[in-house]
């Protein structure tokens, strides 16, 4: 008699959800703050939370079609997608510890991706 394992396993996502919301989920939200200079750092928040918020409602909106598709290896998507997140970050990310943001920002517009560059002329910037 398995009439249990519904309730735990709707108890184990809740504490999975709020886990995350507690931890690692609230650091993409300053994440945008502390990576941009201070003239583009309100473009980036607004922007960041527009692509989360739609990136959410499309996955709630194809979720059960993939549901339907992959039945119960429907989470090899979500694995194949954090694997491409983890080598992205390993192998294109910079190392941004001990450093300002200043070298961070240059880090970053140094990465070349499929033969381009990011680098811009220096921007002039003004201090309060």
């Amino acid at each position: 008699d398995l009439r249990w394992v519904p309730y735990v396993t709707a108890c184990l996502i809740f504490l999975i959800i709020v886990s995350f919301c507690g931890g690692p989920g609230a650091a993409a939200t300053t994440l945008s703050n502390e990576l941009f200079i201070q003239s583009d750092r309100v473009a980036a928040f607004v922007l960041m939370g527009l692509q989360r918020w739609f990136m959410i409602t499309v996955l709630g909106l194809i979720f059960p079609f993939i549901i339907d598709g992959l039945s119960s290896y429907c989470f090899m998507l979500f694995a194949g997608v954090c694997l491409m997140g983890s080598l992205y970050t390993f192998f294109l990310l910079p190392e941004t510890k001990g450093k300002t943001l200043v070298e961070i920002s240059e880090e970053f517009k140094a990465i070349t991706v499929c033969g381009k560059s990011f680098l811009e002329e220096e921007k002039v910037e003004t201090k309060l």
